[in-house]
């Protein structure tokens, strides 16, 4: 619920006529994205997670699973594999869309934003010698078929039994540069009229800002890959 407080205070709300369901789903997945971006500044919890995991933050774990209601249910799932078109009620009338439905929409946007907090780990994970290159390149090639299952995780269960220090601070890192590019972009969203690919667009021109055009292929690929054309 701080998420919603976080974009009340950001940006208001839009005006009747200016209210669309993609700006529901987006508070949605915002609250969502605070929760996890919020927990992750608790280190008891990320030494948690990376013992849990071994480093890999796909493994289902408390910090991908929002809302956990048990040790193997939760409300929603941030390392999902939902796309736009598996969802429904984009084009439907703002105020029809029922609660079920306004969770849903948001579902592929934090897929897309988790995947990019990834994305970060990894090149941090790389940069530090950590796991190798090709590596990386294999978790990202399995994460787009849906293949995370065939991986063979033991580079990475190696390596972080080797180094758990070097796998927290990329954790800490790829968290700061996700927040505050999620931050930045929230500040300069307008709720009327609001749509996805305006997020994206503006997610891309912050980080562009910030980091010149190092992510720009990495970001869009997350983005696309949710069906949400940045374009």
């Amino acid at each position: 619920e701080t998420g919603h407080g976080i974009l009340f205070a950001l940006g208001g709300m839009p005006t009747p006529e200016g209210m669309t369901a993609a700006w529901r789903g987006f508070h949605e997945s915002a609250s969502d994205c605070v929760a996890m971006i919020s927990a992750l500044h608790f280190e008891s919890f990320v030494d948690h997670v990376l013992s849990a995991t071994s480093g890999d933050l796909y493994v289902e774990n408390e910090m991908n699973r929002i809302g956990e209601l048990s040790p193997t249910r939760q409300i929603r799932n941030a390392s999902n594999a939902l796309k736009l078109s598996d969802v429904e009620g984009l084009d439907s009338p703002a105020t029809e869309l029922t609660g079920g439905q306004v969770h849903a929409l948001g579902q592929p946007l934090t897929g897309a934003i988790f995947d990019i907090g990834v994305e970060f780990f990894m090149d941090g994970l790389v940069a530090a010698g950590l796991v190798t290159r090709a590596y990386a390149r294999d978790v990202r090639a399995a994460a787009r078929d849906d293949r995370l299952g065939q991986l063979d995780r033991r580079p990475c269960i190696e390596a972080f039994h080797d180094d758990p220090a070097g796998f927290r601070d990329a954790l800490g890192d790829a968290r700061d540069l996700v927040g505050l590019r999620l931050a930045e972009t929230w500040r300069r969203i307008e709720p009327d009229g609001f749509t996805y690919p305006i997020l994206a667009r503006t997610f891309m021109r912050v980080d562009r800002e910030m980091s010149g055009d190092a992510n720009r292929q990495a970001i869009r690929n997350c983005f696309e890959w949710r069906e949400i054309d940045p374009d």
